[in-house]
């Protein structure tokens, strides 16, 4: 493959190059992104007709311990190198530090990943699958992405942000999705009276604030957590939970809260009846 002039490597999970791609002389694009490199091999001085050298959304660590500075002095034909949305080159001085290390006019593109604005429910868009995937904890998606599309992805190298990233690549490669319209049924009119009570009832509650509120992430004036029916025979331990949202100037739906709980707050757990040789098991609650 010494003939060899461009090479495509994106979004491989590849961890580390090897020193035989010193081999490749005729090289003149390479293109590694989107894989879990840390470090650049000092192999890379050799590759003499290297023009472009994309390594955005990697894992690199600081300047001086993932990229060899000697080896890009040798790259005299080098006219791009992609660094961007490696979390740890971040520094202001990055670019001025490369840049004495590159041929003149050789265009160096660094920076970090911008944070998206966290949305609520009520603000993001429905019809988007990103919106879908939301309400997914963390490792939920981690085994979605590994059981639909068999990507593997380590949560020391692979955040959140980096898992919808996956897994919107993935869904879009699948094609277009299969849309069903579910229509949803308006309450009766004999309960708009006792809705509009309820509402009035959930504007004028107070709800705990600041260190008082027991889930800080959720942003909006109040919430309340619900619970689904029991079962004949079900512990109240057994029971999931999530929490509702609930806005103070507009609402479609209200839920009233149980008068032995405080609004916003967790109320208190019977302990499950423990027989000789049961299990105990609990389940994580996730907002």
């Amino acid at each position: 493959h010494t003939s060899l002039r461009r090479l495509a490597l994106m979004s491989n999970c590849i961890n580390e190059l090897p020193p035989e791609i010193a081999s490749l002389k005729a090289l003149e694009s390479l293109d590694v992104s989107r894989n879990r490199l840390k470090v650049l091999p000092e192999a890379m001085g050799a590759l003499r007709s290297l023009r472009e050298l994309n390594v955005m959304t990697n894992h690199l660590r600081q300047i001086q311990h993932s990229i060899p500075l000697g080896a890009l002095k040798a790259l005299a034909e080098l006219q791009l190198i992609d660094l961007r949305f490696n979390p740890k080159l971040m520094s202001a001085t990055l670019a001025e530090v490369l840049a004495e290390h590159v041929p003149a006019g050789c265009k160096v593109l660094v920076g970090v990943k911008p944070t998206p604005k966290q949305l609520s429910a009520g603000e993001r868009d429905a019809t988007l699958l990103r919106s879908q995937l939301e309400p997914w904890s963390t490792p939920a998606l981690r085994r979605r992405l590994a059981a639909e599309f068999g990507i593997e992805t380590d949560p020391n190298e692979t955040d959140r942000e980096g898992l919808f990233e996956l897994l919107l690549e993935a869904y879009a490669v699948m094609g277009p999705r299969t849309e069903r319209l579910v229509r949803g049924k308006s309450p009766p009119p004999s309960s708009m009276g006792l809705l509009a009570e309820l509402l009035e009832e959930m504007k004028s509650t107070v709800f705990p604030s600041g260190a008082q509120r027991e889930r800080q992430q959720i942003r909006a004036q109040g919430y309340i957590i619900l619970r689904r029916p029991l079962a004949e025979g079900e512990s109240g331990v057994e029971a999931d939970g999530e929490a509702a949202q609930v806005d103070s100037a507009v609402s479609d739906h209200v839920v009233a809260a149980p008068q032995d709980r405080q609004h916003g707050m967790r109320p208190e757990r019977p302990l499950p009846e423990l027989k000789p040789g049961a299990k105990l098991g609990w389940r994580r609650r996730t907002a």
